[in-house]
């Protein structure tokens, strides 16, 4: 009967479109427009450094990023590693951490340097910077390090 014979029909399609935007993709992805997704790539990369150089302290995540830029996070993370060579969650912690150094070096108090770095944790604050630098805040504050 026509009943039997139609979830076929529909996985045929199904398969069928599938073969379609697999060669439309194949066809995107000529030199020609690669040098579009290049330049599109680049500007969505220099527009997360900016980003993360002026307002550090507002950005909690690479989702955070991610939505400032209107991308996806799976699109910026791949995009990030693989120009960078480094993580974009490793990056946006590093320059949360350089951040810190520089108000804790300039005599902020460690419940400011935690807010204003984007860390809503204190302990947590306090145990990553630990981690990263080998001492603790209040040490790197008070300039033994």
């Amino acid at each position: 009967g026509m009943q039997s014979d139609s979830p076929d029909r529909s996985a045929n399609a199904l398969a069928q479109l599938l073969l379609i935007l697999a060669a439309v993709n194949r066809v995107l992805d000529t030199d020609a427009s690669h040098a579009v997704h290049a330049a599109e790539s680049s500007a969505i990369l220099s527009e997360a450094l900016r980003c993360m150089n002026a307002e550090i302290g507002e950005i909690r995540s690479a989702d955070d990023l991610a939505r400032r830029l209107y991308v996806s996070r799976e699109y910026l993370s791949r995009l990030f590693s693989r120009t960078m060579g480094i993580t974009l969650s490793r990056y946006i912690t590093l320059k949360r951490i350089e951040l810190a150094k520089r108000l804790l070096s300039e005599g902020a108090a460690l419940n400011d340097v935690c807010a204003a770095c984007g860390w809503g944790d204190y302990s947590y604050f306090i145990s990553l910077f630990h981690r990263e630098t080998g001492v603790t805040p209040a040490k790197y504050r008070s300039g033994k390090r």
